[in-house]
């Protein structure tokens, strides 16, 4: 007889244990039609069981009970699968531009089709999606992680309601929803870093940049100085480089709009000893015409090696990565007095809440202010 006690509950009538070989065990609770009380194991979750294909046996048996027939098989016999419209989002990625389609194809794969895929779209409630939050949830996915998990899936529901496959979007979070999972993980997200590097710590990792691989050094430096993304640097061709006024123009930046960075003499130094080519080579050319996709894994074991060593591995606020340098080339202009609406500008953030949480490091002017007004109006 199984040990009840160490059933926890997952859903609405579903529930979990661990068997005495450490297996996870997925068993549904229901009321047969004398209302006695049932429990029903389904499988374990490494034979592929998860709570949505618990959900939908459930919901089988309680058609059977209550209507006297499989409503949700005839349900899908008059609908399309989430496996399908999925593959017409996939095909809409492939033309739309994006930097890396395969990753939405693989983030389907390893996370949201066992929980969805098999499921009619018409059927697909926010429920569904709160029991895949909870799937996602039981990975160790961190919060934000799984926001773009939901977000992929509201991307889809969205596509399909374009070519008229579905009419409603399970996956949306509107404003008045204040109980769902989706909500409370959107909530829970606090992504932003606190981590900048001091003027040691940044000499500090230049110096053993140069040592080691020159080219990262040169774009951990342009991160310093700049404050511009990984993305930009590695998408720097030499027709953007102005050696005659000093500055780099940024013609593909995360908000879609074009800015202008300024050229540093220690940066100057290293560019005017470069043979400029054809005008479309990029200054980090990964070939001839192809530049780097991604900052070198050398920068990475560095940075942990100096830095991340005695850090929790999801510990993302304190860890150093290469967006730390963006981070470092705002915090220092901040704490040199720098107005804020003119890092915002330097930045190139569309909304001055981006730019705000820097100004906790700003200099306290305001009392000098105040105490220059004592000193002129008051004897």
């Amino acid at each position: 007889m199984r040990n009840t006690r160490k059933r926890e509950r997952v859903a609405t009538g579903i529930y979990k244990r661990v068997d005495a070989k450490g297996e996870i065990i997925y068993d549904i609770n229901y009321r047969d039609e004398f209302g006695k009380n049932k429990f029903l194991m389904i499988g374990k979750k490494s034979d592929g069981i998860n709570i949505a294909y618990c959900k939908q046996r459930r919901s089988k048996i309680m058609n059977m009970k209550y209507l006297g027939e499989d409503v949700s098989n005839l349900r899908k016999k008059s609908s399309v699968t989430f496996d399908e419209i999925a593959r017409d989002y996939f095909e809409y990625v492939k033309y739309a531009d994006y930097k890396e389609p395969q990753s939405f194809v693989n983030r389907y794969r390893d996370h949201i089709k066992s929980s969805l895929g098999h499921l009619a779209v018409e059927s697909i409630t926010k429920n569904d999606m709160d029991n895949l939050i909870m799937v996602l949830k039981d990975k160790g996915l961190a919060p934000a992680t799984i926001e773009r998990m939901r977000q992929q899936v509201s991307a889809i529901f969205n596509v399909a309601i374009g070519k008229e496959k579905c009419k409603n979007n399970p996956a949306s979070v509107s404003r008045v929803d204040r109980s769902s999972l989706m909500r409370s993980n959107k909530k829970s997200i606090n992504n932003a870093r606190e981590r900048y590097l001091s003027k040691e710590e940044a000499n500090l990792l230049l110096d053993e940049l140069k040592l080691r691989r020159f080219d990262v050094y040169f774009m951990a430096l342009l991160g310093l100085t700049t404050g511009a993304r990984a993305g930009e640097i590695l998408r720097i061709q030499y027709k953007d480089i102005d050696m005659e006024n000093k500055y780099i123009n940024l013609t593909e930046t995360k908000n879609g709009s074009s800015r202008k960075i300024k050229i540093t003499s220690k940066v100057y130094d290293i560019l005017k000893d470069i043979e400029f080519e054809s005008p479309n080579k990029y200054l980090f050319a990964g070939s001839t015409y192809d530049h780097l996709h991604a900052i070198p894994n050398m920068y990475s074991k560095l940075v942990g090696e100096l830095f991340n060593s005695e850090l929790e591995p999801k510990d993302a606020k304190h860890r150093v990565c290469f967006h730390t340098l963006r981070h470092t080339f705002a915090s220092w202009l901040a704490i040199n007095g720098t107005p804020i609406f003119t890092i915002q500008k330097l930045m190139g953030h569309k909304d001055i809440n981006m730019t705000l949480r820097y100004a906790k490091l700003s200099p306290d002017v305001g009392a000098d202010a105040v105490n220059d007004l004592e000193d002129k109006f008051i004897n």
